[in-house]
């Protein structure tokens, strides 16, 4: 059986290689993943809700047509019972205009018996992305993706 750590780490690395088919496979079809994406008191941060097993798949489809990560690297895990947040770094570029990124990040995981409940990822890209995070919500609202 995976440790909670073990299931983050699978995840980061399936992110990073655009194959995410295994560790899908693995969450149960109620499986909820939040992000929050930019300086969350401007307007042009994007936040989204992806639900189920498909939605986790369209969270990857809509990245890889963003971005490419180069390294996707956790520096931190901090369990608290069923909970664990992760902290840690993101090196990209941008598919439109192959500039060269980086950002801290923060996920929050939920488990409940080694299986994954729930994602939430934080990072503040609004620095680096504020030209680019309407782009994002063009490319997730041409997909059907649920924005709020």
């Amino acid at each position: 059986m995976w440790s909670n750590e073990d299931l983050v780490r699978q995840f980061l690395e399936e992110f990073k290689s655009d194959d995410p088919g295994h560790f899908i496979q693995q969450l149960p079809a109620n499986v909820e993943l939040h992000i929050c994406l930019g300086n969350q008191i401007y307007s042009d941060s994007y936040a989204a809700t992806f639900m189920g097993r498909k939605g986790v798949q369209n969270l990857f489809n809509l990245c890889k047509q963003f971005f490419e990560i180069r390294s996707i690297t956790p520096s931190d895990f901090h369990p608290n019972g069923n909970k664990m947040v992760v902290r840690g770094d993101l090196e990209c570029s941008l598919n439109s205009t192959g500039e060269d990124c980086t950002s801290s990040w923060m996920q929050i995981w939920t488990f409940n018996k080694g299986q994954v409940l729930k994602i939430r990822i934080f990072a503040d890209f609004h620095t680096v992305y504020s030209d680019n995070l309407p782009d994002l919500e063009a490319i997730a609202k041409d997909q059907g993706m649920i924005h709020h």
